[in-house]
């Protein structure tokens, strides 16, 4: 138990979900609705870890609860344990999850590569071009997100080209090239974008995050 819920804390919670996560709840308004669902992630993941590591570390999980305005129970001993709750098509939702994870894995190495030749310092100075095989290509079709949000890079692009250049980098799941993306870092989600500046009142933003601060934020 203490490894299961170790590893979701720092693999698919903290490395991956939280990480890309920050793109949306930290730039969109307060009540878009992927920011608002995301919330909800938030909420439930932490009810669920209290309430799973209260019998493990009790002490540590009271102090926890105690912090949380918007429950009734004065101590997550008074609590049940969260109840399984069964998702239409689970099995293969998973199996999706897990193909696009060997895929990630797969970018984070070309990454890593790139970060040690100099060519990008963080993952979102990246402009990433894959070159997938063809179960991937049918993937990564098939994921409606932004893939940029989720492989945590300024700029994505999905090659139609058959073959890639001599210098991509070969892995099961396809080919991979990195580049520095072009243009100027917005100050507000620090990702590379060629229309910073293009509003004038905003001239150190994106486009995108120029629209944001001038309809929701305006003192």
């Amino acid at each position: 138990m203490y490894h299961s819920i170790h590893n979701f804390c720092t693999i698919e919670l903290s490395s991956f979900y939280l990480d890309f996560a920050k793109d949306i709840v930290y730039i969109e308004h307060a009540d878009h609705p992927d920011r608002r669902s995301m919330q909800t992630v938030f909420y439930e993941t932490l009810l669920a870890l209290v309430k799973l590591t209260a019998p493990i570390l009790p002490h540590t999980a009271d102090e926890l609860w105690s912090h949380l305005t918007f429950v009734d129970e004065q101590s997550v001993q008074l609590t049940d344990m969260p109840e399984t709750i069964a998702v239409p098509n689970s099995e293969a939702t998973e199996d999706k999850f897990d193909r696009f994870m060997s895929l990630r894995d797969d970018v984070l190495k070309a990454l890593e590569t790139a970060r040690n030749e100099k060519i990008i310092g963080k993952s979102l100075e990246a402009s990433l071009k894959l070159y997938p095989n063809k179960e991937n290509k049918e993937l990564l079709a098939s994921i409606k997100e932004n893939l940029s949000q989720l492989f945590i890079v300024s700029e994505l692009t999905i090659s139609e080209e058959n073959e890639a250049p001599n210098d991509a980098q070969s892995f099961e799941t396809g080919k991979i090239t990195v580049e520095k993306a072009e243009g100027e870092m917005c100050e507000r989600s620090r990702v590379i974008s060629k229309d910073v500046g293009a509003n004038p009142k905003y001239p150190t933003l994106s486009l995108r995050n120029a629209e944001i601060v001038e309809k929701y934020y305006q003192n």
